[in-house]
């Protein structure tokens, strides 16, 4: 996720609502994504979401791979090997580097195309 904090800082505190309360919120959802999008939807806070499903990849790790609104990958979660501060931290290749990430990445709802879905 790229976000905009000063623009969402109510969903984004409704959303550590939900989550520091998960023992009642989480009957109804499946996790903490769930209560991103609740809270974005809650209090009307525009958004974007590239169209593009995740792509898991299990030769490299297994890693998760997230798409910006063109389908590049943009962020990978690592599953199981995790960052580790000191090191020794397997090289697993992105489609993009952060110099790349065009500036209008950090007003991703206005980035509206034909491969993404909005809430407006």
């Amino acid at each position: 996720m790229v976000i905009d904090k000063r623009r969402c800082w109510r969903a984004l505190q409704l959303t550590m609502f939900f989550n520091k309360h998960s023992s009642f919120f989480y009957r109804w959802l499946l996790g903490d994504k769930d209560t991103f999008h609740m809270a974005w939807r809650r209090v009307g806070q525009p958004y974007g979401m590239p169209m593009f499903h995740p792509e898991q990849d299990s030769e490299n790790g297994p890693v998760l791979y997230q798409h910006d609104f063109q389908g590049r990958r943009f962020l990978q979660h690592r599953n199981q090997d995790k960052w580790d501060y000191d090191g020794g931290n397997i090289r697993i290749p992105l489609t993009l580097t952060l110099e790349q990430i065009p500036p209008t990445a950090t007003n991703t709802y206005h980035t509206i195309g034909p491969h993404c879905r909005t809430s407006h």
